[in-house]
């Protein structure tokens, strides 16, 4: 059985994921691309740890900042994974 804490959070990255369903799919995109989105996300979460807690409202909007931003950077991994295991599949045939 798979645990609550993945079952939780698998949830938060599909309602993320369903927000863009009337865009283009990520399953073509180019690893590249993938990548550098992934790595734009880290950058921005790094950046969120810089900022100085003043208040309660300042950091309750930053922890929620933090956590869809880890949302973010889960599906650009999902994504890398998937699209990196279809190339290695396609390649190798």
């Amino acid at each position: 059985m798979m645990r609550e804490s993945v079952q939780i959070f698998a949830k938060c990255m599909e309602s993320v994921l369903a927000e863009h369903d009337d865009e283009c799919g990520w399953e073509d995109s180019h690893l590249d691309f993938l990548r550098d989105r992934l790595n734009a996300n880290v950058k921005e979460l790094n950046g969120t740890f810089e900022i100085p807690l003043i208040d309660i409202d300042n950091f309750i909007h930053l922890i929620g900042s933090q956590r869809k931003t880890l949302i973010d950077i889960a599906n650009y991994c999902m994504m890398l994974h998937e699209n990196m295991g279809k190339k290695l599949y396609i390649e190798g045939e």
